[in-house]
């Protein structure tokens, strides 16, 4: 008797867990649903990212790059991560998250990097990328690495410094974060003025975006419709 009581409360037992498991499928069901609601597999974008900017200079005050933090969207973060377990190299996590990170910068670089300088309307070469990482910040994905111009340059009230940092299928959203210092610099070097103008788009560029099945392949420019303008000038 004293065996069958124990198995009945093995049984009970194997019975609470399985409506436990099965409560947490439902529950991981239920935010899979909610997540596609909201990122429809049409219309771009469908990633986000959380920008911001730290403008480099020298001992002489010019302006040598930008150090850009992405900030990936939660659910893009989560998809990399489990990518990243079963593809990355290392044996710690830092190890695959380099692992990583250095395809991301590789991979930006057919791009870019997804920015685009310029002094006074000039577009500004780019030297290359130095410093790049990939950490977990906020439970999210932060992608950090330094965009070296070519040749240092001084922005002034007349000709001021440029930048734009956008994706140009508009796959992703590039958008610097809210509620922050978004753009920073070294006040002690430079003494400057920040105004950043929000994205314009037409209608018509809208409504296109949101006609963009997830796999097809939008306008090379249309992300730049979408990208916000930054001006720096400075004294």
């Amino acid at each position: 008797m004293r065996r069958a009581g124990r198995l009945d409360k093995g049984h009970a037992a194997q019975r609470r867990f399985a409506k436990a498991k099965a409560g947490r499928l439902w529950m991981l069901l239920g935010l899979l649903c909610w997540l596609l609601m909201l990122h429809p597999a049409r219309a771009h974008p469908h990633a986000w990212i959380d920008l911001q900017v730290r403008v480099l200079s020298d001992a002489q005050g010019q302006v040598t790059g930008l150090r850009q933090y992405w900030l990936l969207d939660p659910l893009y973060s989560m998809i990399l991560l489990e990518e990243m377990r079963e593809d990355a190299h290392g044996d710690t996590l830092q190890e695959k998250l380099n692992d990583i990170g250095g395809r991301m910068i590789r991979n930006l670089k057919d791009y870019a990097y997804f920015t685009e300088m310029a002094l006074n309307g000039k577009p500004l070469a780019v030297r290359g990328i130095d410093n790049h990482r990939l950490n977990i910040e906020r439970s999210r994905l932060q992608l950090g690495f330094d965009l070296l111009l070519a040749q240092p340059v001084t922005p002034t009230a007349q000709a001021p410094l440029h930048y734009q940092i956008y994706d140009p299928t508009y796959y992703i959203e590039i958008l610097h974060e809210a509620d922050t210092d978004a753009v920073s610099w070294d006040s002690a070097r430079l003494h400057c003025q920040l105004q950043i103008k929000p994205p314009n788009p037409s209608p018509a560029l809208v409504a296109r975006a949101a006609a963009l099945d997830i796999n097809e392949i939008s306008d090379p420019d249309l992300g730049k419709h979408f990208a916000e303008f930054v001006e720096l000038r400075c004294e």
